[in-house]
This record gives structure tokens, C-alpha cells and sequence, in this order.
């Protein structure tokens, strides 16, 4: 590579490290987008197994709830007897 370059050859070399360079980004672009799409499907996942622990435990809580409120609402109508 002799530095005796004509401007075209200048361009040209520039207009390559350019296109070079942008479809390296791209390609950083589109490997980066995957990632988080993939991240996105993992957390997907993980919100969608979350929300169905927590519908589990919400409905466990409140079908608890209900089970001490019926014994205590017992307990208390046979206190209330005696």
C-alpha cells in the first residue's frame, strides 16, 4: 500500500471500510436484537410461569382464607351458643 494514492482510489477504499464497518454493525445490530429477543422470550416464559405460581398461590391463600374464616365464623357461632 504506497501512500501515492489517486483520490479516486482514496474514495474507493473509503466508500469499502465504510461498507465494511456498517455491515459489521449490523451484523453487532442484529446478533444484539436476537439476544434480546431471546431474553425477552426467557423473561416471557418466566413472567408467564410467575403469573401461574402466583394464581396457585393466590388461590391456595384464598381458598386458606376462606377455610379459617368458615372454622373461626364455627368457632365463634359455638362460642356464641354457650
Amino acid at each position: 500500500m504506497t501512500m501515492i494514492m489517486t483520490k479516486q482510489k482514496q474514495n474507493q477504499m473509503m466508500i469499502v471500510v465504510v461498507i465494511t464497518t456498517v455491515i459489521m454493525m449490523i451484523m453487532k445490530i442484529i446478533k444484539y436484537m436476537m439476544m434480546m429477543m431471546m431474553m425477552m422470550m426467557m423473561m416471557m416464559m418466566m413472567m408467564m410461569m410467575m403469573m401461574m405460581m402466583m394464581r396457585i398461590a393466590l388461590g391456595s391463600c384464598i381458598v386458606l382464607t376462606v377455610v379459617v374464616y368458615v372454622i373461626a365464623s364455627r368457632a365463634r357461632g359455638h362460642k356464641n351458643l354457650k
